[in-house]
């Protein structure tokens, strides 16, 4: 009976570059990400009451409306 056994001792990191890029590509995405939430809050602050209702939002739960998907609330 034979028994095989492989084994990769060397383990690759990403290059300080890859790593760096990827930090400032993430930092980015999270501002655009952010600035498009913020936009989105201004607009729905300029909406009527009667036009928030038929979004089923009050005034006061704008922000909450907007960040549903990170806080769930």
């Amino acid at each position: 009976m034979a028994f095989l056994s492989i084994s990769d001792f060397s383990v690759t990191r990403p290059s300080f570059l890859k790593t760096a890029l990827g930090v400032i590509g993430g930092f980015f995405a999270a501002v655009m990400d952010a600035n498009s939430r913020q936009d989105q809050v201004q607009r729905l602050h300029t909406m009527s009451d009667k036009q928030l209702a038929e979004f089923g939002v009050l005034r006061e739960d704008i922000v909450r409306y907007v960040f549903r998907d990170v806080y769930h609330l």
